[in-house]
């Protein structure tokens, strides 16, 4: 799915005239109404050409809920820059809204590659992260992810999978791996307290934020990280059945198609569908999502205080 058309390959910042994806979020108003509460499947769907620029907690939401899942989607070429708040692919913002601490939001089998997250000049950006900017009083669980190549320099917390993680909050990653340099200007940064489970990068976070006996996280060089090298330093990852190596780089998931079938490009034209393409919301009738704009429907609507119960038990998935 293409936000912006950058095909090409052109960071989407650099584009002509690139289409913000920014009119459709909203601040996370009081009553948790205006949270993504549902489950979308991507289906191994990527995202390209993600832009906001100057609106608050910039992301595909704006904000998630416990108990919320987003799997099976990847992120390519994004730009968020300005508009207060905090910023990450999936949402700016997560947070109970409300549910049990017992509801956990999960981010399973996605990346961010490719991109900038950057304070701006005026209503700066607080903090970044990869999938999520800020998780407050929030209970996440991030599982088969990666992060590398994406530039974080919000104006208080930076990091690779979550900017913020409040002290109340729980996040645990596993089976995951970041590459990147982050820039580390506050304790609440949202290395401080997460707790990785057979987790590997690059860089020198290596102190243990737990007492559980399981955490690990390996820190490894680049090359370490590419090619077969992959199979026999990131030894938690299944090789078989999720993940696969490639030459030269470093892991991805095992794709759903083959390299030589034929991939629609489809561009979104700036507005949001009336519906979806089908489905009833349910696990086994989920909404049908086809192209950018019926996307951009889903996020309108989950931004509308209105549409408080739109996606709660609801699950919907692109195609």
């Amino acid at each position: 799915i293409y936000i912006n058309d950058v095909v090409n390959g052109t960071p989407v910042q650099n584009i002509s005239s690139p289409k913000s994806w920014g009119n459709g979020l909203t601040a996370p108003d009081t009553g948790k109404k205006n949270f993504f509460y549902g489950t979308l499947d991507g289906d191994g769907h990527v995202i390209y050409g993600l832009y906001v620029l100057n609106y608050i907690n910039p992301g595909l939401f704006g904000a998630i809920a416990n108990g919320a899942v987003v799997k099976n989607l990847g992120f390519d070429n994004l730009y968020f820059e300005g508009g207060a708040g905090s910023a990450g692919a999936v949402a700016g913002y997560a947070n109970y809204a409300g549910l049990s601490t017992s509801n956990v939001a999960k981010i399973q089998n996605c990346y961010v590659v490719n991109g900038s997250m950057v304070a701006g000049a005026t209503n700066q950006m607080a903090n970044a992260g990869g999938f999520i900017g800020n998780a407050s009083n929030a209970t996440i669980e991030i599982s088969n992810c990666y992060v590398y190549d994406v530039n974080f320099s919000a104006k208080t917390c930076n990091a690779s999978m979550i900017g913020k993680k409040t002290t109340e909050s729980t996040v645990r990653v596993y089976n995951s791996y970041f590459i990147g340099k982050f820039p580390v200007t506050s304790t609440g940064n949202g290395h401080n307290k997460v707790m990785y489970y057979n987790v590997y990068t690059d860089q020198d976070i290596l102190a243990k934020s737990s007492t559980e006996a399981d955490e690990v996280i390996a820190k490894l060089t680049l090359d370490q990280m590419k090619g077969e090298a992959a199979k026999t330093n990131m030894t938690g990852f299944d090789f078989d059945n999720v993940w696969t190596t490639v030459e030269n780089s470093y892991p991805v998931f095992i794709p759903k198609t083959s390299d030589d079938e034929e991939i629609e490009v489809d561009v979104w034209s700036g507005s949001a569908a009336t519906a979806f393409a089908g489905g009833n919301g349910t696990s086994e009738d989920p909404y049908i999502i086809e192209n950018a704009d019926q996307l951009y429907y889903l996020v309108s609507e989950v931004s509308k205080a209105s549409n408080a119960n739109f996606t709660k038990g609801k699950h919907f998935k692109i195609t």
